[in-house]
């Protein structure tokens, strides 16, 4: 395999983690997330890259990560239709997104298919996710979330504050779920 499908995500800490697989097994999961190896994440950016590549985009997004300051964020559930956590203030987000997009701009591409990611079978709906990031995930369209990954919906009222530092690259697996770590660093 020379080309894997990826994650550029925002990692919570561990007891917003723990809050999420925690509602991902109560509320009957449609994939089971845990801490391990299907990590609830904010997504920032999904695409394909050459192996060879990986590196420099270690690199840049170490650099990048310089640039950033570990950030203040508040979630909500919401059940439309599925349940996740809404991450806000978007702006917030929103800058870390576009300098992800723009920092990778030239080593990755959308053009996916299920071999590049970690999981044997890989469903239509995954693909197409990370194939059509750029028109219906990213810039205007970007939406920072967590996802809960469950069949009920969740009714739960209740805010979550939290601080996120934990800047990574994932391989992808089935759903899109970051299914292994490739690479983490800090924000400043």
């Amino acid at each position: 395999m020379s080309k894997i499908a990826i994650d550029v995500a925002l990692l919570p800490p561990k007891g917003v983690m723990d809050r999420v697989i925690y509602l991902n097994q109560t509320f009957g999961p449609k994939v089971d997330l845990n801490a391990t190896d299907r990590l609830p994440h904010i997504t920032l950016s999904q695409a394909v890259i050459e192996i060879d590549d990986l590196e420099k985009a270690k690199a840049r997004l170490t650099d990048l990560a310089k640039k950033f300051s570990p950030m203040d964020l508040e979630a909500k559930i919401v059940n439309n239709p599925d349940s996740f956590f809404r991450i806000s203030p978007r702006d917030v987000v929103l800058k870390l997104h576009e300098a992800v997009m723009a920092g990778l701009k030239d080593l990755v591409s959308y053009d996916v298919k299920a071999e590049y990611f970690l999981d044997n079978k890989v469903r239509e709906g995954s693909l197409g996710w990370v194939s059509n990031f750029p028109r219906d995930g990213a810039f205007d369209k970007f939406d920072p979330h967590i996802s809960i990954a469950v069949e009920e919906k969740i009714e739960d009222e209740n805010l979550i504050k939290f601080t996120a530092d934990r800047l990574t690259i994932c391989h992808l697996g089935n759903f899109n779920t970051c299914r292994k770590i490739v690479h983490e660093t800090k924000l400043a």
